[in-house]
């Protein structure tokens, strides 16, 4: 339990990590709420506060309150805690069961909010949530059409990182609300509908590192994308026109480091991308799939990953225009050289 000697502690002693502590006194709460600093508290250790410490740890004025670990919270509890700084961040991600009136005292506070633990959301509870004003973070793993069709008409960005499945009408709210970061790594896979919703939505990197297949299509639609950014870790394979495909993406980068190997076709397909590529799965490379990436000239072109590599392949690899990145402990002495002295722009991982 944390007691305020403890927390007293806490404050010169950078080993004491109050976000392993299970429980803690109201007297802990009031004391850390009134020394916590620019980057707020957290104690997502913590399996249940009690309503006094809910109001003392409310008057924390940094910028977050992290008790992702609270498995249920009592409706005075969650009005005392939806006094937390607007300003900030408020994270309850644990919530496994909430009952709708604590929901909705959560909910009606204005600001970032992080709720979870449920796996699905009904249309009640979407009907709730819609009502939130501010980035609103959510670790559910489901959502049916209906419930969708409610949650959409939430006025700010939302945060679905866990989704496994991505209604239209939310992929259409996520590409108009969207932040630097979008986060979507819990979907499997992805129709042509709903990346045509998602290849709207302008600026910003697009996180789709879940889904281990591309269709032809798919790639196609996804090349129209304004993100800046494009990442795609997750795919394990890529056939020859998805690659041709998403070499037309006009973003600053393109990731694919889940690919383990790549066809000659692939590689020549990949080469013409005009931004930095990131192929750190790859573990060999042929001379054929060498010669496809040397092509390339979009600035950088990363293959950490690459341990295979003839000092062949890496005379066609040192014609590449552009930053080649390699680790060099993962390559022959004789490969590394060519590549250090032939491109001059050879880095280290």
């Amino acid at each position: 339990m944390i007691t305020v000697t403890i927390a007293m502690r806490s404050l010169k002693d950078s080993s004491i990590e109050l976000g392993k502590f299970s429980a803690i006194e109201d007297s802990a709460a009031e004391f850390l709420a009134s020394r916590c600093g620019y980057h707020g508290l957290r104690l997502d250790g913590l399996a249940a506060i009690s309503e006094t410490a809910a109001a003392f740890l409310a008057q924390c004025r940094g910028a977050s309150l992290d008790l992702g670990g609270l498995l249920e919270v009592s409706e005075a509890v969650a009005l005392n805690l939806a006094k937390f700084n607007p300003a900030g961040h408020l994270g309850v991600g644990g919530l496994s069961e909430v009952s709708s009136e604590c929901l909705s005292r959560l909910a009606s506070r204005p600001g970032d909010l992080t709720l979870g633990g449920w796996r699905e959301v009904t249309p009640s509870i979407a009907r709730i949530l819609a009502k939130h004003m501010g980035f609103l973070r959510l670790g559910i793993t489901h959502i049916g059409e209906a419930a969708a069709d409610i949650l959409a008409q939430h006025k700010d960005r939302l945060c679905l990182h866990k989704l496994t499945n991505l209604p239209v009408v939310l992929a259409e709210h996520v590409a108009r609300h969207h932040s630097e970061h979008t986060f979507l790594n819990g979907l499997e896979s992805l129709s042509d509908e709903v990346a045509s919703r998602l290849s709207v939505m302008r600026g910003g990197s697009l996180w789709l590192s879940g889904i281990t297949g591309l269709s032809d299509s798919v790639a196609a639609i996804l090349a129209q994308s304004q993100a800046d950014q494009l990442l795609l870790d997750g795919l394990r394979s890529l056939s020859d026109t998805a690659a041709t495909n998403l070499a037309r993406y006009d973003g600053e980068v393109l990731q694919l480091n889940g690919l383990a190997g790549l066809s000659a076709a692939a590689a020549r397909g990949l080469g013409a991308y005009r931004g930095e590529l990131h192929l750190n799965g790859l573990r060999s490379l042929s001379e054929e799939a060498a010669s496809g990436l040397a092509h390339h000239s979009g600035g950088l072109l990363s293959l950490d990953g690459v341990t295979g590599l003839t000092d062949a392949a890496a005379q066609i690899l040192a014609t590449h225009q552009g930053e080649v990145r390699v680790t060099e402990e993962n390559l022959s002495s004789s490969a590394w050289m060519i590549l250090a002295r032939r491109t001059g722009h050879a880095s280290r991982e």
